[in-house]
């Protein structure tokens, strides 16, 4: 990591550490009563309580707090799956990123969604530390190979082997992914799976 990104991290820290004592009094102030919050946000608050039909005056028990948790997971499960299906449609797009397909958009919980971004808008700057270090030895390793035009030919493939190069598309990409898990060239989270 370079010295900018240990500063960030530090500049960070910093402002955490000193917002924490000012800021948990504010709002223990809030939560206890002794302080109402600014009338916008308590407006805000009103409106999201009724259209939630929570009682302000009533304490919430922990079977109460369950539900609701799970339910804002699943509210949240969704809420993305539709992004990734729509990203495409939607603005503040500037690398006009096509939707993720419905067989990935769930297929692979453990693993991160790539960001694919068009030549056009590729700017390296813009990459975190690690994506710019993984473009570094992408480049110094294949940079002239990826800047070529390369035209594969597949006929020495099936004259030798009697196989046809299998067609790119998302079940290629699927069985791609597989195998690389299942070697352990691609790891993420640990993810159990359930029937269904």
């Amino acid at each position: 990591m370079t010295w900018h990104g240990w500063l960030q991290i530090a500049i960070f820290a910093a402002l955490i550490t000193a917002a924490v004592k000012p800021l948990g009094a504010y709002i223990a102030k809030i939560a206890d009563g002794g302080l109402k919050p600014p009338r916008p946000v308590a407006a805000l608050e009103r409106a999201l309580y009724t259209l939630a039909g929570i009682d302000r005056r009533q304490e919430q028990n922990w079977v109460t707090y369950g539900v609701a948790l799970l339910w804002f997971h699943l509210f949240g499960i969704i809420l993305l799956y539709l992004l990734q299906r729509v990203q495409n449609y939607l603005p503040l797009n500037p690398q006009q990123l096509d939707a993720v397909g419905p067989d990935l958009a769930l297929g692979y919980p453990q693993l991160s969604a790539p960001r694919f971004v068009r030549p056009q808008a590729f700017e390296r700057a813009r990459l975190t530390c690690a994506e710019q270090t993984l473009d570094r030895h992408v480049t110094l390793f294949y940079g002239s190979y990826l800047q070529r035009d390369p035209l594969f030919v597949d006929t020495n493939l099936r004259v030798l082997s009697g196989r046809l190069c299998p067609r790119p598309d998302q079940a290629f990409l699927r069985r791609l992914i597989d195998y690389g898990i299942a070697t352990g060239y691609l790891r993420g989270r640990a993810v159990q799976r359930t029937s269904g």
